[in-house]
């Protein structure tokens, strides 16, 4: 009854919808970030969204099923993603953190889930930490175009940055840095499949940042109000909470 309900009032809206059917499908970018997006064939990029998996992508495919739009999933490495959406219309990336800086240039639809960023070491390492200022004596491994990355680096921390994120694990037990900053759930899943680091010491929990589904900012208003209001209401029915704890419970 939602997407019924959902898909005719898209229907209805005559302008906007044809605006984005006459420039083809929307097209949406993300990375590989497991467990939240991830090939399914670990292969290191998908240019087709059945190649691709995750609780963040689970969540926009669920969202889009519900609205009358076609889309495409394409998973590339994050830098390349926001490059292209704001440049191009009808294009969109997720999961993206809303920063002061990002805010003005994209239109958001979400929360749609919530990532816990720390910072992690060797699991043999002696680091101890009780505050990001304790971290300043530290080489932190970061990647282009990380909001946390970002962050860090914005406080004055001294963080090695790479152009993609599955160099760290490596890095990391390399001892190229002392620390990696990244998502409590994907931060481990990560170093098993890309370092022979079967576990990771966590030294900081630094924040619970939601993420969104960022649209370029000449998408229709009400098309980004369509996929907002299929968002609300699989979290209304419990869909998302679901999934999140699919995903919590994944080893």
């Amino acid at each position: 009854m939602i997407a019924r309900k959902i898909a005719c009032c898209v229907l209805g809206l005559g302008l906007p919808l044809l605006s984005v059917a006459d420039s083809g499908k929307l097209v949406f970018y993300t990375e590989q970030f497991p467990p939240y997006n991830m090939t399914a064939n670990d292969k290191e990029f998908a240019h087709n969204s059945a190649d691709v998996g995750g609780l963040c992508t689970e969540i926009v495919k669920a969202l889009m099923a519900q609205v009358d739009y076609e889309y495409r999933i394409k998973l590339r490495n994050w830098s390349l993603g926001m490059d292209r959406v704001q440049k191009t219309p009808n294009t969109g990336i997720f999961c993206a953190v809303q920063t002061p800086e990002r805010l003005p240039k994209f239109s958001w639809v979400g929360p749609l889930t919530s990532m816990n960023w720390a910072l992690f070491a060797k699991p043999d390492s002696t680091i101890s930490i009780s505050s990001l200022s304790d971290a300043g004596k530290y080489t932190i491994g970061g990647y282009k175009g990380d909001a946390m990355t970002g962050y860090l680096i914005s406080k004055g921390l001294n963080v090695s940055v790479v152009p993609e994120d599955i160099s760290n694990p490596k890095r990391l037990q390399q001892g190229l840095v002392d620390l990696w900053v990244t998502d409590t759930l994907a931060g481990p899943l990560k170093a098993s499949r890309n370092s022979n680091l079967s576990s990771l010491k966590k030294v900081l929990d630094i924040d619970s940042t939601p993420v969104f589904l960022a649209l370029n900012p000449d998408t229709p208003k009400d098309v980004v109000a369509a996929m907002q209001a299929s968002l609300d209401a699989l979290k209304a029915d419990g869909t998302v909470r679901n999934l999140e704890q699919k995903y919590q419970s994944t080893p």
